[in-house]
């Protein structure tokens, strides 16, 4: 299946988390880039196992001003 966001979800406290489409035991990275242009992307933390259809990541965007996020399936 194709790699889909499901949209960014902001919990009770205003925290926020990426929520994604995921297939059980596939194995996916976030990744993220300052700068559009920037041919480097830089992985938002561990490679995340999927236990389920669907799964969220917190982000922290204080002092980031402007992000760019990608989904990656590893395996």
């Amino acid at each position: 299946p194709a790699l889909r966001w499901d949209g960014i979800v902001v919990g009770p406290k205003g925290e926020l988390s990426l929520a994604f489409s995921t297939t059980p035991g596939r194995t996916y990275r976030i990744e993220y880039k300052d700068v559009i242009d920037d041919p480097q992307w830089v992985p938002l933390g561990v490679d995340l196992v999927a236990t389920g259809v669907t799964m969220s990541i917190p982000i922290d965007p204080a002092g980031s001003g402007r992000r760019f996020y990608r989904l990656v399936q590893v395996n």
